[in-house]
């Protein structure tokens, strides 16, 4: 599913874990938040983060890198940067 990229089964299938009380591993939702960002999803994105917030998960260092060179520059992403929950949002003070 992930190596396809489709946004939606992406989401059904964290959704399936979360109500099945499964919890994703860290890896999984750092892959999920880069593609998400890669693809412009930028909204889902924030969603996905929101999820890191309160868990014992942190952002792989891949996953920092890619949103500092996204939100750092001018451009969709950084105009779009209110879309990720406000702890990111310090990325706009870059570039």
């Amino acid at each position: 599913i992930l190596k396809e990229g489709s946004v939606e089964e992406v989401d059904n299938m964290f959704s399936s874990m979360e109500k099945s009380d499964c919890a994703p591993s860290s890896r999984l939702i750092n892959y999920i938040i880069r593609m998400l960002l890669e693809k412009g999803e930028i909204a889902r994105a924030g969603n996905y983060l929101s999820k890191v917030d309160g868990k014992i998960i942190s952002l792989e260092a891949s996953t920092t890198s890619l949103l500092l060179s996204l939100f750092s520059r001018e451009g969709k992403y950084r105009e779009n940067i209110e879309l990720l929950p406000a702890k990111y949002q310090f990325f706009n003070g870059f570039g």
